[in-house]
């Protein structure tokens, strides 16, 4: 399989597909490297995403919390943005 076609892939969505640069090779490669053999979707990421959010902001510990999540959102720019957002969101409500 030719590496660029592969590489390519997960930005198929996009309407055009950023330049394959060192950087965002060496960020793709860094990814892989940070998988685990278990994981979770961001699918499941969103349907979790607001009680984990509503956790850390009552003070719980949230990477023992749902490991799994956090782990997701350290990988996941998208879903890490999502969480973020939330958090100004609920931190701006209890205000």
């Amino acid at each position: 399989m030719n590496i660029k076609k592969f590489l390519r892939k997960p930005f198929g969505r996009w309407r055009k597909q950023p330049e394959l640069t060192e950087q965002l090779l060496v960020r793709l490669l860094r990814s892989l490297e940070h998988t685990y053999d278990e994981e979770i979707s961001c699918d499941e990421v969103f349907a979790l995403v607001d009680e984990y959010a509503e956790a850390e902001q009552r003070g719980e510990d949230v990477a023992r919390f749902k490991p799994l999540l956090r782990q997701h959102l350290e990988m996941c720019r998208e879903c890490e943005e999502e969480y973020q957002a939330l958090l100004r969101v609920l931190e701006g409500t209890s205000q």
